[in-house]
């Protein structure tokens, strides 16, 4: 009814974006509970495509050349690069 959280929020820093123009938050609000119900990351050891080991060895080494997966969460889109999103919205 007063639009107060019903739990604590965190502003925590986030990565700045490369967009050049583009104005990015330096902080988003982070609840501090409860705990997240949806996975939110991408795990580069069992999230990659398996299907021969060298084509898992080429989709590692792809991604981690371009920068393409970020550990933190908010991480802004790349600019002129590839960018991984996770979860991948549902149209």
């Amino acid at each position: 009814m007063t639009g107060k959280p019903l739990f604590d929020v965190v502003e925590t820093p986030v990565p700045k974006g490369e967009v050049p123009g583009d104005v990015t938050s330096p902080t988003q609000p982070i609840p501090v509970k409860p705990e997240q119900l949806a996975r939110a990351s991408i795990n580069l050891d069992t999230d990659i495509s398996d299907i021969t080991p060298e084509h898992e060895a080429w989709c590692k080494k792809w991604v981690a050349d371009n920068h393409m997966v970020s550990t933190v969460r908010y991480a802004p889109l790349g600019f002129n690069k590839a960018t991984v999103i996770f979860p991948v919205p549902r149209a």
